[in-house]
């Protein structure tokens, strides 16, 4: 039994050795053509807005590549958790779902970093998100999320009003939905993981797409952008 157990602790560590490769040998350089970058579109659904003490309630995430959402590349966790919480009535992922049909966090996060390799994560008010991954991360397997990241409201200000100062900038104008209903990109279900990915990633291939046709063409000109 000892053996079967050390064995299977040396395959989870081999599998999270190999995202921290990609850091560690392989970083994707700052002059790397946009069309040639994996990105990741991601939501949590969560039980609060504390990323340092709520809890992962579901994680959804969708590939895009070369101009294009892949479904087929896409990753979804429901998470097991026994607590009722009070944002079950937005999210509607109940205490008997998430039993029913969840996943440890432990689990959930592992299997995460390895689908996510050294992609760009894509996230609307994407440090929520990325804090509240990272901490689960080293909570349970001592890593930290080591991937990029742009935003896509704060790409949206930048590209949309360029210029103005910070006070003149109305940020409930760059909430997800009327950003998606400005650009003319479909809202899908929202306050659901799925939903608000996809909905994400919709909404950053029309940022893209305008950013590109101001020279924004490389990791490096865009980070800086967002």
């Amino acid at each position: 039994m000892i053996f079967f157990r050390r064995l299977f602790q040396t395959q989870k560590e081999k599998r999270l050795e190999g995202y921290s490769e990609f850091f560690d040998q392989m970083p994707l350089p700052g002059n790397t053509a946009l069309n040639n970058i994996r990105f990741v579109a991601l939501d949590t659904e969560t039980s609060g807005l504390n990323p340092n003490t709520d809890h992962i309630l579901s994680i959804a995430a969708v590939a895009i590549k070369n101009g294009a959402i892949c479904l087929e590349d896409s990753f979804y966790r429901i998470i097991s958790h026994q607590k009722a919480t009070q944002s079950i009535s937005i999210h509607h992922i109940t205490p008997t779902d998430s039993m029913s049909h969840g996943v440890t966090l432990e689990e959930a996060i592992e299997d995460f970093a390895c689908w996510l390799k050294d992609a760009v994560l894509v996230g609307h008010h994407v440090a929520f998100d990325k804090s509240i991954l990272s901490n689960a991360l080293y909570r349970h397997h001592g890593l930290n999320l080591k991937n990029k990241a742009t935003d896509t409201a704060l790409l949206a200000i930048r590209l949309f009003e360029s210029g103005l100062s910070r006070d003149q900038i109305k940020p409930s104008e760059y909430g997800l939905d009327k950003l998606a209903e400005r650009l003319q990109m479909p809202i899908f279900e929202r306050h659901t993981a799925e939903g608000d990915t996809l909905t994400t990633a919709a909404v950053f291939l029309s940022l893209q797409l305008l950013a590109t046709k101001r020279g924004i063409k490389t990791l490096g000109s865009l980070l800086k952008s967002a």
